[in-house]
């Protein structure tokens, strides 16, 4: 009969290369001819996780051939949620960047296509509101367009329609928010005002400065001096009456 440890480096061997085939067959083996207890279910701890890896590798591998399908499909199509997903999906399963690169150029390719699109939707919704004299329709359409990245030159004909037809339906409106405008602008554009109340695009002269305080100064002391003065001539004729 022959020795059960003869089958324990047949068992290592079976290990290192990942062969459950064989590394069932030498324990079975290793049994029957009265190997070490202990070196037996070390070789079946061995085959669990060995056949458990196996099992996972098979279906790592069914899924990414399934995904490679789904993201097949979604590069000839035209959706672009359903491409999006499935390189989600990719990339969740370990694909590398190279494999999905012609996926993530046709996603930018129908991205672009989508947004041309909402870009001329709003731009037609703009153009349709400013036909029925709809002012906040238009104005909401054409702000989602710039919001999107509508062209300046595709923008400008509708903004000066939309200008004409405020002015035509409110030229009292358009002009006080073109006043608004021009003072914010005025604001922002860091003017200073001296004492007299007028714009002064030039530093105002320390001396001028100087001048209004000291007439403003005054201005003060005459008005509390006429005041103080009025009523010591009340108290005087009070006086007088109950005399």
């Amino acid at each position: 009969m022959a020795d059960g440890n003869d089958e324990i480096p047949k068992i290592q061997a079976a290990i290192d290369t990942k062969d459950t085939v064989a590394l069932d067959a030498a324990i079975k083996r290793a049994v029957k001819s009265g190997c070490d207890a202990q070196e037996i279910a070390e070789a079946k701890r061995a085959l669990f996780q060995l056949q458990k890896e196996k099992r996972e590798e098979a279906k790592k591998a069914k899924e990414v051939k399934e995904v490679v399908k789904v993201l097949s499909d979604a590069i000839a199509g035209d959706d672009v949620e359903a491409l999006r997903g499935a390189l989600a999906r990719a990339k969740s399963v370990g694909m590398d960047s190279t494999s999905t690169a012609h996926a993530d150029s046709r996603l930018v390719e129908l991205e672009d296509v989508v947004k041309k699109d909402v870009i001329q939707c709003a731009l037609d919704d703009a153009q349709y509101a400013i036909s029925q004299e709809d002012v906040d329709s238009a104005t909401l359409a054409l702000e989602e367009a710039t919001a999107e990245g509508a062209e300046p030159d595709d923008l400008a004909p509708l903004e000066s329609a939309l200008v004409e037809l405020r002015q035509r339906l409110d030229p009292e409106g358009e002009a006080r928010k073109k006043r608004l405008e021009a003072r914010k602008s005025k604001d922002q554009s860091g003017k200073k005002w001296n004492f007299s109340g007028k714009s002064a695009n030039s530093p105002v002269c320390d001396r001028f400065r100087e001048h209004e305080e000291e007439l403003e100064k005054r201005r003060m002391l005459a008005f509390r001096g006429r005041g103080k003065f009025r009523g010591n001539d009340r108290i005087k004729v009070m006086r007088g009456r109950t005399e």
